[in-house]
């Protein structure tokens, strides 16, 4: 009968403090910041996403070497092209499809 009783207890919510994070001193510096940048003291707030990306490519060898030796890419596109091209021209020699 204890099972389909409606008045049981709930599990406690989860209830995270954080010890590290000071909220108010956070938006302070933002706010302090955006006026800065408004004065033209600081200067303007610049898209990271170039930064992050070059600090990941600078770090990893595979992708600094993508990046140093981008011929290595086309690659994959000329040689199923060269491929194609012979097809064709066997087909324009013989006039069958077949190799």
């Amino acid at each position: 009968m204890g099972l389909f009783n409606s008045k049981s207890q709930k599990p406690r919510s989860f209830n995270h403090q954080y010890i590290y994070v000071n909220k108010r001193k956070e938006k302070l510096d933002e706010m302090e910041e955006a006026a800065k940048r408004e004065m033209g003291i600081a200067p303007p707030k610049e898209n990271n996403r170039d930064y992050i990306h070059g600090a990941f490519v600078q770090v990893t060898k595979h992708l600094r070497k993508r990046k140093e030796n981008p011929s290595s890419r086309y690659r994959l596109l000329i040689v199923p092209a060269l491929l194609l091209l012979l097809y064709l021209l066997n087909f324009l020699m013989t006039g069958s499809w077949v190799f």
